[in-house]
């Protein structure tokens, strides 16, 4: 039985058990086996286990991540997934994370878009990888944010290799 499928049907049980139980499965929780890390999303928003399930994200790795299913993810997942990137150590890695995380891109909000090109800035394994101009571009065909607060941020960042400029529409009648 899936964590979902109990939490639904038992959503208001959890007063009714013993305290050991409670402890135990906030345990089982805390160091969630990778085969069930599908239902992290739902634990992170149950009440009696989200502390649990919050501490188990901190230590998620990014393997482990990438096995859930990238439809409408928790932010808090996907908050994660960048703090890994940020600590890309060398080329590899940073590439490894585009491959791996591009898939979720249409889950990034503006905020993710904003993280993401931080943590680039600070990282030059990230920012001089090959695939990070891959992502900035599965980023920009999203329109997550506008073109023009999208080529902000690169400039901000010192990214100016990946702004693009837009080009002046012709009139066809010249």
């Amino acid at each position: 039985m899936s964590c979902v499928s109990l939490g639904d049907s038992y959503n208001d049980s959890w007063a009714y058990l013993e305290n050991f139980v409670q402890v135990k499965l906030n345990a089982f929780v805390k160091d969630l086996p990778e085969s069930h890390i599908d239902d992290l999303e739902y634990l992170l928003n149950y009440e009696p286990v989200k502390i649990s399930a919050e501490e188990r994200l901190k230590k998620a790795k990014m393997s482990e991540l990438v096995n859930i299913i990238p439809f409408n993810i928790d932010s808090r997942i996907i908050d994660r997934m960048i703090e890994i990137y940020g600590h890309s150590d060398n080329y590899y890695s940073a590439n490894g994370w585009v491959k791996e995380a591009i898939v979720f891109v249409f889950e990034f909000s503006p905020e993710h878009v904003e993280n993401i090109i931080e943590v680039a800035s600070k990282n030059s394994q990230i920012i001089h990888s090959n695939e990070y101009p891959r992502l900035i571009r599965a980023i920009r065909s999203k329109n997550i944010i506008s073109e023009d607060k999208l080529n902000g941020l690169l400039k901000d960042n010192d990214m100016e290799d990946l702004v693009v400029i837009a080009s002046p529409k012709v009139d066809e009648q010249i």
